[in-house]
């Protein structure tokens, strides 16, 4: 008792956080912990969303004949200044070796074409060939319309939070070159 009113509390639900807050006083670090498991599950979850929802988890994106890693390498070499194999891999953190395989398979199936820089001759300037233009031209067409009936029952309201809200978490997962 204190001061003539007691100490204990009246309901079930103020015992139990009068519990939490003296555990959050007594153990610091479990809660931090408890809570950093909380957003990390969080943001798997929606990870697993997200995934779902582009369909990246099926062999071939967009039902073409491509997979998501493969779409990105053309559309990577199709919006490059001048695409060099490396710079290729390394804005898309694909290895190197898995790059120049699926690079190889390009060239033979006519979407590459590839030849040494006057610079270096051991670096490699990557183009598209016509079909890998029509090809690639055809799979941003594909994404675009995928991406506008994703958002077709959206407000106008709705999609520019929907775009704010994405910039946003790009602002963040980037901020201190984490990304």
């Amino acid at each position: 008792m204190i001061g003539g009113k007691s100490t204990v509390p009246s309901a079930p639900g103020q015992a139990k956080h009068a519990e939490e807050v003296v555990d959050k006083v007594n153990y610091p670090d479990y809660h931090l912990a408890v809570a950093a498991q909380n957003i990390v599950a969080r943001i798997r979850g929606f990870n697993r969303f997200y995934t779902a929802f582009l369909g990246v988890l099926e062999r071939h994106f967009l039902d073409s004949r491509y997979s998501l890693t493969e779409v990105r390498i053309l559309y990577e070499i199709r919006h490059g200044a001048k695409s060099l194999a490396r710079d290729v891999g390394a804005s898309l953190g694909v290895d190197r070796g898995y790059l120049s395989r699926i690079i190889d398979s390009f060239i033979m199936r006519g979407l590459l074409h590839k030849s040494a820089s006057r610079e270096d001759k051991r670096r490699h300037i990557i183009t598209l060939t016509k079909r890998g233009e029509e090809v690639v031209a055809g799979l941003e067409a594909r994404s675009d319309e995928s991406v506008a009936r994703a958002i077709e029952t959206l407000s106008s309201q709705e999609r520019d939070e929907l775009v704010r809200l994405m910039e946003r978490i790009q602002q963040l997962l980037t901020k201190g070159g984490n990304a």
